[in-house]
Protein backbone atom coordinates (compact mmCIF):
# COMPACT_ATOMS: atom_id res chain seq x y z
CA UNK A 1 0.00 0.00 0.00
CA UNK A 2 2.88 2.36 0.58
CA UNK A 3 3.92 2.08 -3.09
CA UNK A 4 0.47 3.11 -4.35
CA UNK A 5 0.53 6.46 -6.22
CA UNK A 6 -2.49 8.49 -7.21
CA UNK A 7 -2.45 9.88 -10.76
CA UNK A 8 -1.47 13.50 -11.03
CA UNK A 9 -4.42 15.67 -12.01
CA UNK A 10 -3.59 18.67 -14.15
CA UNK A 11 -5.44 21.93 -13.59
CA UNK A 12 -7.67 22.62 -16.60
CA UNK A 13 -7.22 26.29 -17.37
CA UNK A 14 -9.68 26.13 -20.28
CA UNK A 15 -12.47 24.89 -18.00
CA UNK A 16 -11.51 27.44 -15.33
CA UNK A 17 -11.63 30.26 -17.90
CA UNK A 18 -15.17 29.36 -18.97
CA UNK A 19 -16.25 28.95 -15.34
CA UNK A 20 -14.89 32.36 -14.36
CA UNK A 21 -16.57 33.88 -17.42
CA UNK A 22 -19.87 32.27 -16.41
CA UNK A 23 -19.62 33.80 -12.92
CA UNK A 24 -18.77 37.17 -14.45
CA UNK A 25 -21.81 36.97 -16.74
CA UNK A 26 -24.15 36.29 -13.80
CA UNK A 27 -22.68 39.19 -11.85
CA UNK A 28 -22.93 41.46 -14.89
CA UNK A 29 -26.62 40.64 -15.37
CA UNK A 30 -27.50 41.28 -11.73
CA UNK A 31 -25.29 44.37 -11.57
CA UNK A 32 -26.91 45.84 -14.68
CA UNK A 33 -30.35 45.51 -13.07
CA UNK A 34 -29.11 47.31 -9.97
CA UNK A 35 -27.49 49.96 -12.17
CA UNK A 36 -30.78 50.51 -14.04
CA UNK A 37 -32.66 50.90 -10.75
CA UNK A 38 -29.96 53.25 -9.42
CA UNK A 39 -30.06 55.45 -12.52
CA UNK A 40 -33.86 55.50 -12.44
CA UNK A 41 -33.90 56.55 -8.77
CA UNK A 42 -31.34 59.27 -9.49
CA UNK A 43 -33.35 60.67 -12.40
CA UNK A 44 -36.56 60.66 -10.33
CA UNK A 45 -34.92 62.53 -7.45
CA UNK A 46 -33.52 65.17 -9.81
CA UNK A 47 -36.89 65.64 -11.51
CA UNK A 48 -38.65 65.96 -8.15
CA UNK A 49 -36.20 68.70 -7.18
CA UNK A 50 -36.95 70.55 -10.42
CA UNK A 51 -40.70 70.34 -9.86
CA UNK A 52 -40.52 71.71 -6.30
CA UNK A 53 -37.54 74.05 -6.73
CA UNK A 54 -39.62 77.12 -5.76
CA UNK A 55 -41.66 75.42 -3.04
CA UNK A 56 -40.80 76.21 0.62
CA UNK A 57 -40.31 72.55 1.44
CA UNK A 58 -37.64 72.96 4.13
CA UNK A 59 -39.40 75.86 5.84
CA UNK A 60 -42.76 74.08 5.97
CA UNK A 61 -41.20 70.86 7.24
CA UNK A 62 -39.31 72.65 10.00
CA UNK A 63 -42.43 74.50 11.07
CA UNK A 64 -44.49 71.30 10.95
CA UNK A 65 -42.02 69.49 13.19
CA UNK A 66 -42.00 72.42 15.62
CA UNK A 67 -45.80 72.48 15.67
CA UNK A 68 -45.85 68.71 16.26
CA UNK A 69 -43.43 69.00 19.19
CA UNK A 70 -45.45 71.88 20.66
CA UNK A 71 -48.62 69.85 20.27
CA UNK A 72 -47.03 66.92 22.11
CA UNK A 73 -46.03 69.24 24.97
CA UNK A 74 -49.37 71.00 25.22
CA UNK A 75 -51.55 67.96 24.64
CA UNK A 76 -49.67 65.59 26.96
CA UNK A 77 -51.23 66.84 30.20
CA UNK A 78 -54.56 67.44 28.54
CA UNK A 79 -54.82 63.92 27.16
CA UNK A 80 -53.43 62.40 30.38
CA UNK A 81 -56.23 64.02 32.39
CA UNK A 82 -58.77 62.55 29.99
CA UNK A 83 -57.13 59.11 29.88
CA UNK A 84 -56.97 58.92 33.68
CA UNK A 85 -60.77 59.11 33.75
CA UNK A 86 -61.16 56.16 31.37
CA UNK A 87 -61.68 53.03 33.42
CA UNK A 88 -60.98 50.66 30.49
CA UNK A 89 -57.25 51.51 30.49
CA UNK A 90 -55.33 49.38 33.02
CA UNK A 91 -53.18 51.01 35.65
CA UNK A 92 -49.59 51.48 34.54
CA UNK A 93 -50.52 51.86 30.85
CA UNK A 94 -51.65 55.48 31.06
CA UNK A 95 -48.35 56.90 29.74
CA UNK A 96 -48.32 54.47 26.82
CA UNK A 97 -51.94 55.34 26.02
CA UNK A 98 -51.20 59.09 26.17
CA UNK A 99 -48.24 58.63 23.80
CA UNK A 100 -50.37 56.68 21.34
CA UNK A 101 -53.07 59.36 21.36
CA UNK A 102 -50.54 62.16 20.84
CA UNK A 103 -48.89 60.37 17.92
CA UNK A 104 -52.27 59.53 16.44
CA UNK A 105 -53.38 63.15 16.44
CA UNK A 106 -50.12 64.36 14.84
CA UNK A 107 -50.18 61.60 12.21
CA UNK A 108 -53.80 62.46 11.46
CA UNK A 109 -52.78 66.10 11.02
CA UNK A 110 -49.98 65.06 8.62
CA UNK A 111 -52.38 63.02 6.49
CA UNK A 112 -54.91 65.84 6.40
CA UNK A 113 -52.15 68.30 5.44
CA UNK A 114 -51.18 65.98 2.60
CA UNK A 115 -54.75 66.09 1.27
CA UNK A 116 -54.66 69.89 1.56
CA UNK A 117 -51.45 69.97 -0.49
CA UNK A 118 -52.89 67.71 -3.17
CA UNK A 119 -56.04 69.82 -3.35
CA UNK A 120 -54.62 73.36 -3.32
CA UNK A 121 -50.82 73.32 -3.80
CA UNK A 122 -49.75 73.74 -7.44
CA UNK A 123 -46.28 72.29 -6.78
CA UNK A 124 -47.73 69.14 -5.20
CA UNK A 125 -50.24 68.80 -8.05
CA UNK A 126 -47.42 69.06 -10.63
CA UNK A 127 -45.46 66.46 -8.67
CA UNK A 128 -48.44 64.10 -8.53
CA UNK A 129 -49.09 64.61 -12.24
CA UNK A 130 -45.49 63.78 -13.20
CA UNK A 131 -45.52 60.70 -10.98
CA UNK A 132 -48.76 59.54 -12.57
CA UNK A 133 -47.45 59.97 -16.12
CA UNK A 134 -43.83 58.84 -15.91
CA UNK A 135 -43.76 56.45 -12.94
CA UNK A 136 -47.17 54.85 -12.73
CA UNK A 137 -47.98 54.73 -16.48
CA UNK A 138 -44.47 54.90 -17.96
CA UNK A 139 -45.45 57.80 -20.24
CA UNK A 140 -48.10 55.72 -22.00
CA UNK A 141 -51.30 57.44 -20.84
CA UNK A 142 -53.00 59.90 -23.23
CA UNK A 143 -53.05 63.55 -22.21
CA UNK A 144 -56.85 63.79 -21.92
CA UNK A 145 -57.00 60.75 -19.65
CA UNK A 146 -54.25 62.20 -17.46
CA UNK A 147 -56.05 65.55 -17.19
CA UNK A 148 -59.34 63.92 -16.24
CA UNK A 149 -57.66 61.67 -13.69
CA UNK A 150 -55.78 64.57 -12.09
CA UNK A 151 -58.97 66.65 -11.91
CA UNK A 152 -60.76 63.82 -10.12
CA UNK A 153 -57.82 63.36 -7.76
CA UNK A 154 -57.84 67.08 -6.93
CA UNK A 155 -61.55 67.07 -6.14
CA UNK A 156 -61.21 63.89 -4.11
CA UNK A 157 -58.28 65.35 -2.16
CA UNK A 158 -60.19 68.55 -1.37
CA UNK A 159 -63.18 66.58 -0.10
CA UNK A 160 -61.04 64.41 2.17
CA UNK A 161 -59.05 67.43 3.35
CA UNK A 162 -62.21 69.23 4.49
CA UNK A 163 -63.82 66.09 5.92
CA UNK A 164 -60.69 64.90 7.74
CA UNK A 165 -59.86 68.40 9.01
CA UNK A 166 -63.31 68.91 10.50
CA UNK A 167 -63.25 65.51 12.21
CA UNK A 168 -59.75 66.18 13.62
CA UNK A 169 -60.65 69.63 14.93
CA UNK A 170 -63.86 68.23 16.36
CA UNK A 171 -61.94 65.49 18.17
CA UNK A 172 -59.47 67.99 19.62
CA UNK A 173 -62.38 70.21 20.66
CA UNK A 174 -64.09 67.31 22.45
CA UNK A 175 -60.88 66.46 24.31
CA UNK A 176 -60.44 70.09 25.37
CA UNK A 177 -64.05 70.36 26.51
CA UNK A 178 -63.91 67.13 28.50
CA UNK A 179 -60.63 68.13 30.14
CA UNK A 180 -62.04 71.54 31.16
CA UNK A 181 -65.07 69.79 32.52
CA UNK A 182 -62.83 67.62 34.72
CA UNK A 183 -60.75 70.57 35.97
CA UNK A 184 -63.82 72.69 36.77
CA UNK A 185 -65.58 69.96 38.79
CA UNK A 186 -66.59 72.03 41.94
CA UNK A 187 -63.49 71.65 44.09
CA UNK A 188 -65.12 73.52 47.02
CA UNK A 189 -67.76 70.83 47.45
CA UNK A 190 -65.11 68.12 47.48
CA UNK A 191 -63.21 69.88 50.29
CA UNK A 192 -66.37 70.48 52.37
CA UNK A 193 -67.22 66.80 52.12
CA UNK A 194 -63.74 65.81 53.29
CA UNK A 195 -64.06 67.75 56.58
CA UNK A 196 -62.38 71.10 55.85
CA UNK A 197 -64.25 74.02 57.41
CA UNK A 198 -61.95 76.83 56.27
CA UNK A 199 -62.85 77.69 52.65
CA UNK A 200 -59.49 79.56 52.27
CA UNK A 201 -57.73 76.16 52.28
CA UNK A 202 -59.82 74.93 49.37
CA UNK A 203 -58.44 74.84 45.81
CA UNK A 204 -59.41 77.89 43.82
CA UNK A 205 -61.12 77.42 40.47
CA UNK A 206 -58.99 77.37 37.37
CA UNK A 207 -57.91 80.82 36.19
CA UNK A 208 -60.14 81.97 33.36
CA UNK A 209 -57.22 83.38 31.29
CA UNK A 210 -55.27 80.16 31.53
CA UNK A 211 -58.41 78.23 30.74
CA UNK A 212 -58.88 80.32 27.58
CA UNK A 213 -55.29 79.74 26.47
CA UNK A 214 -55.44 76.00 27.14
CA UNK A 215 -58.69 75.84 25.21
CA UNK A 216 -57.63 77.53 21.98
CA UNK A 217 -53.84 76.92 21.91
CA UNK A 218 -54.13 73.20 20.93
CA UNK A 219 -56.55 74.13 18.15
CA UNK A 220 -54.17 76.83 16.88
CA UNK A 221 -51.29 74.35 16.90
CA UNK A 222 -53.33 71.78 14.96
CA UNK A 223 -54.21 74.47 12.40
CA UNK A 224 -50.51 75.27 12.11
CA UNK A 225 -49.78 71.61 11.40
CA UNK A 226 -52.48 71.51 8.73
CA UNK A 227 -51.06 74.59 7.00
CA UNK A 228 -47.38 73.54 7.10
CA UNK A 229 -47.55 69.76 6.59
CA UNK A 230 -48.38 69.88 2.87
CA UNK A 231 -44.82 68.87 1.85
CA UNK A 232 -44.26 66.35 4.62
CA UNK A 233 -45.32 63.33 2.55
CA UNK A 234 -43.16 64.51 -0.36
CA UNK A 235 -40.16 64.66 2.00
CA UNK A 236 -40.86 61.13 3.24
CA UNK A 237 -41.08 59.84 -0.35
CA UNK A 238 -37.82 61.59 -1.22
CA UNK A 239 -36.06 60.01 1.77
CA UNK A 240 -37.38 56.60 0.71
CA UNK A 241 -36.14 57.16 -2.84
CA UNK A 242 -32.72 58.28 -1.60
CA UNK A 243 -32.41 55.14 0.53
CA UNK A 244 -33.36 53.02 -2.47
CA UNK A 245 -30.83 54.87 -4.65
CA UNK A 246 -28.02 54.35 -2.15
CA UNK A 247 -28.85 50.66 -1.75
CA UNK A 248 -28.95 50.04 -5.50
CA UNK A 249 -25.74 52.01 -6.02
CA UNK A 250 -23.85 49.93 -3.44
CA UNK A 251 -25.08 46.69 -4.99
CA UNK A 252 -24.25 47.89 -8.50
CA UNK A 253 -20.69 48.88 -7.58
CA UNK A 254 -20.12 45.63 -5.68
CA UNK A 255 -21.31 43.50 -8.61
CA UNK A 256 -19.26 45.55 -11.07
CA UNK A 257 -16.12 45.05 -9.01
CA UNK A 258 -16.67 41.31 -8.61
CA UNK A 259 -17.48 40.97 -12.31
CA UNK A 260 -14.18 42.65 -13.17
CA UNK A 261 -12.27 40.25 -10.91
CA UNK A 262 -13.79 37.19 -12.59
CA UNK A 263 -13.20 38.71 -16.04
CA UNK A 264 -9.51 39.16 -15.27
CA UNK A 265 -9.23 35.59 -14.04
CA UNK A 266 -11.01 34.33 -17.16
CA UNK A 267 -8.59 36.21 -19.44
CA UNK A 268 -5.57 35.00 -17.48
CA UNK A 269 -6.73 31.38 -17.63
CA UNK A 270 -7.36 31.78 -21.37
CA UNK A 271 -3.81 33.04 -21.88
CA UNK A 272 -2.32 30.08 -19.96
CA UNK A 273 -4.53 27.62 -21.83
CA UNK A 274 -3.45 29.04 -25.18
CA UNK A 275 0.17 28.89 -24.10
CA UNK A 276 -0.26 25.20 -23.31
CA UNK A 277 -1.74 24.52 -26.74
CA UNK A 278 1.44 25.25 -28.69
CA UNK A 279 3.66 22.56 -30.12
CA UNK A 280 6.29 22.85 -27.39
CA UNK A 281 3.90 21.58 -24.69
CA UNK A 282 3.84 17.80 -24.10
CA UNK A 283 0.75 16.13 -25.61
CA UNK A 284 -0.62 15.08 -22.21
CA UNK A 285 -0.53 18.73 -20.99
CA UNK A 286 -1.98 20.43 -24.06
CA UNK A 287 -5.32 22.23 -23.87
CA UNK A 288 -7.69 23.51 -26.51
CA UNK A 289 -9.86 26.52 -25.73
CA UNK A 290 -12.47 28.29 -27.81
CA UNK A 291 -13.31 31.86 -26.90
CA UNK A 292 -17.07 31.92 -27.33
CA UNK A 293 -20.14 32.83 -25.31
CA UNK A 294 -19.53 34.26 -21.87
CA UNK A 295 -15.77 33.90 -22.25
CA UNK A 296 -15.84 36.08 -25.34
CA UNK A 297 -17.81 38.73 -23.44
CA UNK A 298 -15.25 38.67 -20.63
CA UNK A 299 -12.50 39.34 -23.17
CA UNK A 300 -14.55 42.17 -24.71
CA UNK A 301 -15.12 43.85 -21.36
CA UNK A 302 -11.44 43.65 -20.46
CA UNK A 303 -10.29 44.91 -23.85
CA UNK A 304 -12.81 47.62 -24.68
CA UNK A 305 -14.19 48.79 -21.35
CA UNK A 306 -12.88 50.18 -18.09
CA UNK A 307 -14.00 49.28 -14.60
CA UNK A 308 -13.77 52.97 -13.76
CA UNK A 309 -16.85 53.59 -15.92
CA UNK A 310 -20.42 52.61 -15.12
CA UNK A 311 -20.93 51.00 -18.55
CA UNK A 312 -18.50 48.17 -17.78
CA UNK A 313 -21.26 45.63 -17.13
CA UNK A 314 -23.68 46.88 -19.79
CA UNK A 315 -24.97 44.21 -22.21
CA UNK A 316 -22.76 43.36 -25.16
CA UNK A 317 -25.56 42.23 -27.45
CA UNK A 318 -25.17 45.26 -29.70
CA UNK A 319 -21.40 45.05 -29.72
CA UNK A 320 -20.27 44.74 -33.34
CA UNK A 321 -18.38 41.62 -34.32
CA UNK A 322 -17.19 40.07 -37.54
CA UNK A 323 -15.63 36.61 -37.77
CA UNK A 324 -12.96 35.33 -40.16
CA UNK A 325 -11.44 31.94 -40.89
CA UNK A 326 -8.20 32.03 -42.87
CA UNK A 327 -6.79 29.01 -44.72
CA UNK A 328 -4.14 28.46 -47.33
CA UNK A 329 -5.58 28.09 -50.79
CA UNK A 330 -4.04 24.80 -51.89
CA UNK A 331 -3.19 22.95 -48.69
CA UNK A 332 -6.19 24.01 -46.62
CA UNK A 333 -4.02 24.50 -43.56
CA UNK A 334 -5.22 27.15 -41.09
CA UNK A 335 -3.36 30.44 -41.01
CA UNK A 336 -2.46 30.38 -37.34
CA UNK A 337 -0.87 33.14 -35.23
CA UNK A 338 -1.06 35.69 -38.03
CA UNK A 339 -1.49 39.43 -37.47
CA UNK A 340 -4.78 40.77 -38.87
CA UNK A 341 -6.59 44.10 -39.01
CA UNK A 342 -9.59 45.42 -40.94
CA UNK A 343 -10.11 48.55 -43.03
CA UNK A 344 -13.27 50.61 -42.46
CA UNK A 345 -15.15 52.48 -45.22
CA UNK A 346 -13.64 55.79 -44.09
CA UNK A 347 -10.12 54.42 -44.49
CA UNK A 348 -9.46 53.92 -40.78
CA UNK A 349 -8.17 50.59 -39.51
CA UNK A 350 -9.37 48.45 -36.68
CA UNK A 351 -7.13 47.26 -33.90
CA UNK A 352 -4.55 44.54 -34.46
CA UNK A 353 -5.69 40.97 -33.85
CA UNK A 354 -4.07 37.55 -34.06
CA UNK A 355 -5.55 34.33 -35.41
CA UNK A 356 -5.73 31.21 -33.25
CA UNK A 357 -4.52 27.70 -34.06
CA UNK A 358 -7.50 27.11 -36.36
CA UNK A 359 -6.96 30.32 -38.29
CA UNK A 360 -10.03 31.96 -36.75
CA UNK A 361 -10.36 35.50 -35.49
CA UNK A 362 -13.15 37.83 -34.41
CA UNK A 363 -12.82 41.56 -35.04
CA UNK A 364 -14.77 44.23 -33.17
CA UNK A 365 -14.81 47.41 -35.28
CA UNK A 366 -15.87 50.75 -33.86
CA UNK A 367 -18.09 53.36 -35.47
CA UNK A 368 -21.43 53.33 -37.27
CA UNK A 369 -20.28 51.09 -40.10
CA UNK A 370 -21.96 47.92 -41.34
CA UNK A 371 -19.01 46.45 -43.23
CA UNK A 372 -15.27 46.26 -43.73
CA UNK A 373 -13.95 47.17 -47.17
CA UNK A 374 -10.80 45.05 -46.80
CA UNK A 375 -8.93 42.75 -44.46
CA UNK A 376 -5.16 42.82 -44.04
CA UNK A 377 -3.33 39.57 -43.23
CA UNK A 378 0.38 40.05 -42.52
CA UNK A 379 0.68 42.99 -44.88
CA UNK A 380 -1.43 41.47 -47.67
CA UNK A 381 -4.77 43.18 -48.30
CA UNK A 382 -7.85 41.21 -49.37
CA UNK A 383 -10.74 43.30 -50.67
CA UNK A 384 -14.28 42.75 -49.42
CA UNK A 385 -16.78 43.97 -48.57
CA UNK A 386 -17.18 41.93 -45.37
CA UNK A 387 -20.48 42.45 -43.59
CA UNK A 388 -20.66 43.07 -39.85
CA UNK A 389 -22.07 40.25 -37.69
CA UNK A 390 -21.12 37.65 -40.29
CA UNK A 391 -18.69 34.78 -40.64
CA UNK A 392 -16.27 34.99 -43.57
CA UNK A 393 -13.87 32.43 -45.00
CA UNK A 394 -10.79 33.75 -46.75
CA UNK A 395 -8.28 31.71 -48.73
CA UNK A 396 -4.85 33.27 -48.96
CA UNK A 397 -2.03 32.43 -51.37
CA UNK A 398 0.44 29.73 -50.37
CA UNK A 399 3.46 31.99 -50.76
CA UNK A 400 2.35 33.93 -47.66
CA UNK A 401 2.89 30.85 -45.51
CA UNK A 402 6.64 31.34 -45.49
CA UNK A 403 6.21 35.04 -44.85
CA UNK A 404 3.99 34.38 -41.87
CA UNK A 405 6.16 31.65 -40.44
CA UNK A 406 9.36 33.68 -40.82
CA UNK A 407 7.70 36.79 -39.46
CA UNK A 408 8.73 39.07 -42.39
Amino acid sequence: MTNFHLPNEQFQFSYAAHEEARKAAVLANHGFRYKTAYYEDESIIRKWKELLINAPVLLHNVLFILFAIADMIISWEMIRDVVSEVAAIPKGFEIFAVLIFCLLINAWAAVTAHFIGRGWSKEIQDWERWNYIFIKNRNQAPVNIVSDEMLQEKRRARFWAIFSGLILLGLVGVIIYYRNYILNATPLDEFSESGFEDPDLAVAPVNSGLNFVMTYLPIAIILGELLTGDYFWYSIRQIQKRISRSRNRRRFLRHKEQCGIHDQLAVQHTWVSRKRSNGQTPPEEREEIEVIGDLEKSHLRIKFRSQQNDDYIDPLDKFKRIGFTFKYRSTGKPVDHASVFGVLPNGAKTGDYQTDEQGKITLHPDGDFDRLVAINVKGKEFLGPYQINGEHYVDIPDYLEAVIENGH
